[in-house]
């Protein structure tokens, strides 16, 4: 019977189905891979109050906030995807979501270009404006 694995994360249903009998090295890998995703989930989960993406919302307005290497490289293609897309991919659009219903909390700034400052040298990010918020579902 083939192997499946599965969670909720990150708003979507990610299923991994390895297409061989199940074998405890198979199992293994398939739950590996599960807690993978619920590792990501806990950090960039915008509704999860404990998760990094969470903290750097609240804090990045005060202070640049450090950044591991996996987070550096996800919101610095974050910059190269906004910049390629002439502004239409934007991770500060979790105000805009909120304004139109679609997400729980308060209106907020829009516009990473102008908002969002990474910091290559420290490796860190800052807000320019105090109530953005990052929203990282679409590239997370």
């Amino acid at each position: 019977m083939p192997v499946l694995a599965a969670i909720h994360a990150l708003g979507t249903r990610a299923e991994l189905l390895i297409d061989a009998p199940e074998t405890p090295a198979l199992r293994a890998v398939a739950d590996a891979a599960i807690d993978e995703l619920r590792l990501w989930h806990d950090c960039l989960s915008l509704f999860q109050p404990h998760s990094f993406l969470s903290h750097i919302n609240r804090e990045a307005a005060h202070h640049p906030v450090p950044l591991d290497e996996d987070l550096w490289s996800l919101l610095s293609l974050c910059a190269t995807v906004h910049n390629a897309s002439a502004g239409a991919f934007d991770p500060t659009i979790a105000g805009l979501m909120s304004q139109h219903g679609l997400h729980p909390g308060e209106d907020a700034p829009v516009g990473w270009s102008r908002l969002v400052n990474l910091d290559a040298a420290s490796r860190t990010i800052r807000f320019n404006q105090h109530g953005v918020r990052l929203d990282l579902g679409a590239i997370a």
